[in-house]
């Protein structure tokens, strides 16, 4: 039988095209083209694009269930060109496998799957939508441990209750705080339904009660201690709400070794702002402000007779000799110094807000001054000028660009000093415009209405380190940051001047919902060490700071070398707010080097306001810093004098190769 078919091929026609061998209505299998790699580049239209790898894809990442292509790509991909330039890969999404093919180098690829992991956390979460069962379970019975622990906790609240109002029988021990007037309200020093009375009864396991008649309030307890206790506490309470932070300005000048003239400066060529702007303020911060120049002069000689021309004693006082009021300078700015620091701490003492106290080192830059052109004298500069409530200076801090220009500074400080084991520090400061809290989400659109005005947005700065695996360790958040006390001195015999800061700002509260905290957990560090921002609600991030300090023990002092680097984010260009923000991959707005001085004792003091209760005080008082054996205003004028010396001598200022010769005026 023979197995020949009935119609044999024709071997005299020429070669089918093998495209047409197939029915034309049947779509190409794009799953097993793509495994067989004929068909990587062909889209869900059957066309091929032309950018895209002929081969298998290196990698893949596949989406979370819960997010949609839309979610990673934007609105009809609109993202794509972004991200493929961002990440340095090329991508496209796999619609039958819900993911997102990936082609590059290896260490790319490793960068783009983080990114969208990134991505992903910026995302709204979704709330499950399923209904609630309408019954509620059980409550489960508590173990013999938790049970033990909810009874000591009702136990707890009835004793707490069992102080408020008047006590049922006399107590042995009592006491009173006299009010001394009306100028406080009642309500602001006891608190809403006595809240504050309540939580220093509480803790004293004392009676407290108000009376109007003497406006007083009464204290009784069975412990002596307890008692005194909290008459002290609402005594400290009653400070705190009346008393106001007491700003103080002093500019000074440092006594010099000898006479000298003053002149204002323009800005030399090269010269680096006291803070950062935009190039235009800058340029007319440049072209206005000025600096102080000292021209050594003496006291002419006045001649009766020219027969004292041959005199070899002259009678008259020599050309160096310093006025009476210049050579009081020092003590003048040591009393001053001390009744502005001592004010300044005490009206801070009692709060619970973070408080900083730092000498820093710079030129000091005059932002408001006579328009006079003319020298001036150290007795108009430090009797007239200084004191004018219209002249306004601030310290430029600046003492370097680059790292050539500290080197001598370094080398100094690792010949005379010793470094901290963890030097240098890196952490990140970021400026930002937000609410201190999220909106609340509307519940029905028939009784919410239209929404609530919230006011102006708060200024924050949010400060953050990171741990060796790029997390987020320690960070805080503060608000209302304020200069308390500003200390600025110009020594005119030395290139650097300095300037003492107290500073204090509050400390926002770091729960989940808030928006400074949803910023914070999403931030990342990248591989070149830069800070990699997303966006969130109700958060504006305006400046950022990458701070990277070199710490020295000087001393009893601890002396630090700062290099910032500062982004300005509305300069940094950005195709999609919603993508991540790698600072990496945008130069700085500005570098430069500074040089600051402390105590580790000034930090351990005041880290004892952080944790205050009602009526609390922490242990220092304003004798540690200025009545002690080591610390009075005295010591901190020749320690901050001597260090500015040090830096004259180290390092040369740093525009001083720019050869330019600036006005006088």
């Amino acid at each position: 039988m023979s197995i020949e078919p009935e119609v044999p091929y024709d071997t005299s026609l020429p070669d089918e095209d093998p495209g047409t061998w197939r029915d034309p209505v049947i779509l190409p299998d794009l799953n097993a083209m793509r495994i067989s790699g004929y068909n990587d580049g062909i889209s869900k239209s059957g066309f091929r694009e032309s950018s895209q790898p002929d081969r298998i894809p290196d990698d893949y990442w596949i989406l979370p269930p819960n997010v949609t292509v839309a979610d990673i790509l934007g609105h009809q991909r609109s993202r794509v060109d972004a991200i493929r330039a961002r990440t340095n890969t090329y991508i496209s999404f796999n619609d039958e496998k819900h993911q997102m093919d990936i082609w590059g180098e290896p260490s790319e690829i490793i960068k783009t799957k983080e990114f969208f992991n990134e991505l992903i956390q910026t995302l709204p979460r979704h709330e499950d939508k399923k209904k609630q069962p309408s019954w509620g379970k059980a409550e489960k019975e508590l173990t013999g441990k938790a049970k033990l622990k909810k009874e000591r906790r009702e136990a707890k609240k009835a004793l707490e209750k069992s102080f408020q109002g008047l006590p049922i029988v006399p107590q042995p021990y009592i006491s009173s705080f006299a009010i001394p007037d009306f100028s406080l309200p009642i309500p602001k020093l006891v608190g809403e339904k006595e809240s504050f009375l309540n939580t220093i009864r509480a803790e004293c396991k004392c009676y407290m009660w108000y009376e109007e008649r003497l406006n007083i309030i009464r204290i009784s307890g069975q412990n002596e201690e307890a008692v005194k206790k909290a008459s002290a506490r609402i005594r400290n309470w009653y400070l705190k709400c009346s008393r106001r932070p007491r700003p103080c300005s002093l500019r000074l000048v440092s006594q010099p070794s000898k006479n000298l003239m003053v002149s204002f400066r323009a800005l030399p060529q090269g010269f680096m702002t006291y803070c950062y702007a935009d190039p235009d303020t800058e340029k007319t911060m440049l072209e206005k402000q000025r600096l102080v120049e000292p021209i050594q002069t003496g006291h002419l000689r006045m001649l009766e007779n020219l027969i004292e021309l041959d005199d070899h004693q002259p009678k008259t006082k020599p050309e160096n000799t310093l006025s009476e009021s210049v050579a009081t300078l020092d003590k003048h700015n040591r009393e001053a110094i001390q009744r502005a620091l001592d004010e300044g701490l005490e009206s801070l003492r009692l709060f619970d807000w973070e408080i900083r106290l730092k000498v820093r080192f710079g030129q000091i830059c005059l932002v408001d001054y006579p328009s006079k052109k003319r020298l001036f004298s150290i007795e108009e500069l430090s009797g007239k000028i200084f004191p004018d409530p219209k002249f306004y200076s601030v310290l430029a801090p600046c003492i370097g660009k680059t790292r050539e220009n500290m080197d001598r500074l370094f080398e100094y400080l690792s010949t005379n000093c010793e470094e901290y084991s963890d030097s240098p520090r890196t952490s990140f400061a970021i400026e930002a415009l937000q609410y201190p809290t999220c909106a609340s989400p509307p519940t029905s659109r028939r009784t919410d209405g239209p929404p609530k005005a919230r006011g102006d947005p708060w200024r924050t700065t949010v400060t953050a380190s990171f741990t060796s695996d790029g997390r987020v360790g320690l960070w805080n958040c503060l608000a209302e940051c304020e200069d308390l006390v500003t200390i600025s001195c110009v020594n005119l015999e030395s290139e650097y001047s300095w300037e003492t800061k107290l500073e204090y700002a509050r400390r926002l509260p770091t729960e989940v919902n808030t928006p400074h905290s949803m910023f914070v957990s999403k931030l990342r560090l990248s591989a070149q060490n830069r800070l990699v921002l997303v966006s969130v609600p109700e958060y504006a991030p305006k400046i950022v700071t990458q701070k990277t300090k070199w710490v020295y023990g000087w001393g009893k002092y601890v002396v630090e070398v700062g290099r910032d680097e500062i982004w300005d984010i509305s300069r940094v260009n950005r195709s999609d707010l919603a993508l991540p923000l790698d600072l990496g991959m945008t130069e700085p707005h500005r570098v430069f080097y500074k040089v600051s001085l402390y105590k580790e004792e000034w930090r351990n003091r005041f880290s004892e306001n952080l944790n205050l209760k009602i009526g609390e005080a922490p242990r220092w008082t304003t004798s540690d810093f200025l009545a002690s054996e080591t610390e009075d205003a005295h010591l901190l004028m020749e320690i901050a004098k001597q260090f500015a010396n040090i830096l004259t001598k180290e390092v040369p200022v740093y525009w001083a190769g720019n050869n330019n010769q600036a006005s006088l005026f």
